[in-house]
């Protein structure tokens, strides 16, 4: 079964990282479009609009035309974001988790809503995350109190294995949220409970839950992008994803 992962670790791990927005003292222009319109491209041969950093164990940095995030610590967490804000979104990037642990996480981060301080551990944003042993899941943290909206459910859709690369996108309207790997729309175990934890099993289904194409009613409106990678406590330290073409259109049929 999929170790659990606590976003609460990666909030803690990055404590003292500025996003890059924040400088510009919390103002922003929320980007929107008609359907299907492009919205942003970033393929990062130079992305100098995206959070840089590298304090010796976590780091984010451009190397040879990708984003690359690295985890030298255990249990920890790296990340960048773009600073405009997205309401309605169509959200994809490119992902290729090339050294460490095939038990690791790494996605898209959306929806984020940082404090305007020096600190995301009172932030809100959401996760959609694949493994490279073959899992995929989403969270939502909220004022940094997480929770998961679909624990970890492993499926054929996710390209396993060091070196394969898998394409995430997120369809965000209305509320309504739609979570694809390589094409594939995959579906979530929700809990019946919004307060507990459901879990998915192969010879179970979804147990305390129900399986969704979307999550309804997420409290998703508007928000920053950005990528995120993470090492676990069983897989250990050593996680190096490198990121590509992030692509964002207006959601809509066309799109």
């Amino acid at each position: 079964m999929k170790r659990v992962l606590s976003i609460a670790l990666l909030a803690a791990a990055l404590a003292g990282l500025i996003f890059i927005n924040r400088a510009l003292g919390g103002k922003h222009y929320v980007i929107s479009g008609a359907p299907g319109e492009l919205l942003y491209a970033e393929s990062f041969d130079d992305p100098a609009a995206w959070g840089l950093y590298d304090d010796g164990q976590l780091s984010a940095q451009p190397v040879d035309g990708v984003l690359q995030l690295r985890i030298d610590a255990q249990n920890a967490g790296a990340f960048s974001s773009a600073a405009p804000h997205f309401s309605d979104i169509d959200l994809s990037v490119t992902a290729t988790a090339i050294e460490g642990p095939v038990d690791n996480a790494f996605g898209l981060i959306f929806g984020l809503q940082n404090q305007d301080n020096s600190r995301i551990g009172d932030d809100s944003y959401f996760l959609f995350q694949v493994s490279s042993d073959g899992y995929y899941r989403v969270t939502r943290t909220d004022a940094g109190q997480e929770r998961i909206i679909s624990n970890w459910i492993q499926s054929e859709s996710v390209h396993s294995g060091l070196d394969a690369t898998n394409t995430l996108r997120v369809a965000a309207q209305d509320g309504a949220l739609q979570f694809y790997v390589n094409g594939n729309l995959m579906q979530l175990c929700v809990p019946d409970d919004p307060a507990a934890i459901s879990l998915y099993y192969p010879s179970l289904g979804c147990v305390d839950g129900q399986m969704y194409d979307a999550f309804v009613g997420s409290g998703y409106t508007s928000g920053q992008i950005g990528i995120v990678a993470q090492s676990t406590v069983t897989g250990g330290a050593g996680v190096v994803v490198n990121f590509d073409n992030v692509v964002a259109f207006a959601p809509g049929a066309s799109s």
